[in-house]
């Protein structure tokens, strides 16, 4: 229940909305894939905008529980919740335990661990 989580998620949500439609356009997915992981995507913006895009992906969201919390939300506002689903973790700890086809942490991934080191 921290604010902060909710005021974030929000406002990060909103900026998605100028480039999120770009990123999925820019994808070339094969009709093979079926599920994709948003690592630390906790708002959800561009999981939606690529399952939209794509209607036979399914989007898991990994970011931590406020993040989790607030983007569950997001995405259930977006009428998504049974194409978009959420697990809590920390990408740095938990995030090698999770089999994916597509991933877009790219430079998130790469930033966080080089802030962490």
């Amino acid at each position: 229940d921290d604010p902060f989580w909710e005021r974030y998620m929000q406002a990060l949500f909103e900026v998605a909305r100028f480039g999120a439609n770009e990123v999925a356009a820019r994808l070339r997915l094969s009709g093979k894939d079926k599920r994709m992981i948003d690592l630390a995507g906790g708002h959800g913006g561009y999981s939606c905008a690529i399952v939209k895009r794509y209607p036979g992906l399914h989007s898991t969201v990994f970011d931590l529980e406020g993040a989790a919390q607030i983007g569950e939300q997001l995405v259930a506002g977006a009428d998504l919740a049974d194409r978009i689903d959420y697990r809590v973790g920390d990408i740095l700890v938990d995030g090698r335990r999770v089999e994916v086809a597509i991933d877009l942490s790219g430079p998130t991934l790469r930033c966080s661990r080089r802030q962490g080191a």
